[in-house]
């Protein structure tokens, strides 16, 4: 029974870990950047983690203000088979996706008004965001839709390609906006309560792109690359054009099949036995044809 709890345990902390976007970062204050352990300290920073505790500062007005930068460097490593065959990827399976991230300023506001054992708190922050970001070679999600098109011409040497490039970009803006808003009461020297409410306003912007995108057609396992759309509008052109002229081609040999059989039916009646062998090979030559088309 222990190890199911541990592992539940553990599973929603990796959940915990895993969970927000591209961009996050976690914010309440200074203090809690340092150390998110402030459930029992009992000061201003209460009004966030320990609102119960703020009931025991000093009578008077609290007000703090806190101000932080951000600035780092994103990376995301994806692996995907058909990433070999991008023309930028080095022959590698593996990727990775590099941005800066800005968040210059993060504010957070604390205030708290103790009067005797009640107490009015207010909290108002970037609780979470991360900023702007922006990945100049998109994402991993991003190109794999594109690298399909390599593996694919790899697997078909008729279409003539087997390597693709894309120009793909992706910028993020995110922020989480939080307000506590609440009120305590001291009851006696040692217990206090606390109600509030909070809440949190997410605002999330992500622009980005695919555009350009390339193989080598007509130069497998080459360098040269030309346009995706229009060289596979050419191929499909080219496969269109190929089947037309190969079902006219059956149809004649099919026509001919029929009229060689007509003909060997004839001069079986009519008893010339070597014109009847011959126009029932020439039946079945013409037939065979129709079906190889």
């Amino acid at each position: 029974m222990k190890k199911i709890v541990l592992s539940a345990v553990l599973f929603g902390s990796t959940l915990s870990m895993m969970a927000g976007g591209y961009l996050t970062n976690t914010n309440q204050s200074v203090a809690f950047l340092r150390n998110p352990a402030q459930d029992a300290n009992i000061n201003l920073n209460g009004v966030y983690s320990n609102p119960a505790g703020v009931n025991f500062l000093q009578p008077g007005f609290h007000f703090g203000i806190n101000l932080q930068s951000a600035y780092q460097t994103r990376e995301i490593q994806s692996a995907f088979k058909a990433f070999e065959y991008g023309i930028r990827n080095n022959g590698s399976a593996s990727k990775t996706f590099k941005a800066e991230a800005k968040a210059p300023v993060i504010p957070s506001l604390q205030g708290a008004w103790v009067n005797g054992p009640l107490s009015l708190q207010v909290n108002l922050a970037l609780v979470g965001g991360g900023g702007k970001a922006t990945y100049h070679n998109g994402l991993g999600s991003f190109e794999s839709k594109v690298a399909l098109l390599g593996a694919i011409g790899n697997a078909n040497h008729a279409l003539g390609f087997n390597r693709y490039d894309v120009d793909a970009y992706m910028h993020g803006r995110q922020y989480f906006y939080g307000l506590t808003l609440g009120a305590g009461y001291r009851i006696g020297e040692h217990f206090s309560i606390y109600g509030g409410v909070r809440g949190v306003l997410a605002a999330a912007h992500y622009d980005g792109y695919l555009r350009n995108i390339r193989i080598n057609g007509g130069d497998r396992n080459g360098n040269q690359m030309t346009s995706a759309p229009e060289y596979l509008k050419q191929k499909s052109n080219e496969f269109a054009s190929a089947a037309a002229t190969n079902g006219k081609l059956a149809l004649t040999a099919a026509n001919a099949a029929t009229q060689a059989a007509a003909e060997a039916q004839a001069a079986s009646e009519a008893g010339n036995i070597a014109l009847a062998q011959s126009k029932s090979a020439e039946a079945k030559e013409q037939a065979q044809l129709a079906q190889s088309y």
